[in-house]
C-alpha cells in the first residue's frame, strides 16, 4: 500500500548513523539478502517478513534497476501470515480428544496429552492454510537520509524498523514535529521554537 497506489498517509524517520560511502552497492547485496522467502508448507511456521519490489509483491530477485532511482531506495516490505481460525481449530482439536479417548479406553486426557493433540492438530491444520499477504512501501532518501514508510500501524512500524536495521545496519529514529522545524528553520527560529511555552487560547468558564 501507500507508494503507487491507495493511502497517501506515511510515516517519517530519520537515519542516526551516516552512510557508507559505497552505499548503493553495499545495500543492493543487504537487501538480497533480507529479500522476501515464502513460508514453507511443510513446516509450522506462521510468519515470514521480507522485501519486495514496489510493483510487483511476488519479485523477490531483486537487482538494481528495480530498486534505485536517483537517490532514492524504492522497496516494499512484505508480511505473510498463517492463522488457523480459532473456531476451527478448537472443533478439529475437540475431535482429536474424543478419537484419543475412545482408541485408548480413556474416560479422561492429562493436561499433557491434550497439550500434545493440541499442538498436532495445529501443526497439520497450518499446513493446509494459505497465508495471508500484506505489503507495506518504502522510500529511503540517500541524500536527505531520511526514509518514508506508508503504515501508520504501531506494530507494523515496529517490524519495519527492525527489518531496515537488519537490513542496512542503520538505526532508525521517528521524525517528530521538532524534528521537522529544526531541518526546515534557521538557528535563531528552532531556537525560538525550543523555548515556547505551552498557552490558552480559550478562557476557562470561571472568568
Amino acid at each position: 500500500m501507500g507508494l503507487t497506489k491507495g493511502t497517501v498517509s506515511y510515516r517519517r524517520f530519520r537515519l542516526q548513523d551516516d552512510l557508507p560511502l559505497n552505499s548503493p552497492e553495499v545495500f543492493l547485496d543487504s537487501i538480497q539478502k533480507q529479500a522476501f522467502r515464502p513460508i514453507d508448507g511443510e513446516t509450522d511456521e506462521e510468519v515470514s517478513i521480507g522485501w519486495v519490489g514496489v510493483n510487483d509483491p511476488l519479485n523477490t530477485e531483486l537487482r538494481h534497476e528495480d530498486l534505485f532511482f536517483e537517490d532514492l531506495v524504492l522497496l516494499s516490505m512484505r508480511i505473510d501470515k498463517k492463522r488457523v481460525p480459532a473456531k476451527i481449530l478448537s472443533a478439529h482439536v475437540q475431535r482429536a480428544f474424543r478419537d484419543y479417548a475412545h482408541e485408548n479406553d480413556r474416560a479422561l486426557l492429562s493436561r499433557s496429552e491434550k497439550e500434545n493433540i493440541k499442538e498436532m492438530v495445529h501443526t497439520r491444520l497450518l499446513r493446509r492454510v494459505l497465508p495471508s499477504m500484506a505489503t507495506y512501501d518504502m522510500v529511503l532518501d540517500l541524500s536527505e537520509l531520511e526514509v518514508r514508510f506508508w503504515s501508520l500501524s504501531q506494530n507494523v512500524c515496529i517490524e519495519f524498523v527492525e527489518l531496515f536495521g537488519m537490513t542496512f545496519g542503520l538505526n532508525l529514529l521517528p521524525m517528530s514535529c521538532y524534528g521537522l522545524a529544526a531541518k526546515l528553520l534557521d538557528e535563531v527560529s528552532v531556537e525560538r521554537l525550543a523555548n515556547l511555552q505551552p498557552s490558552a487560547f480559550v478562557r476557562s468558564r470561571g472568568r
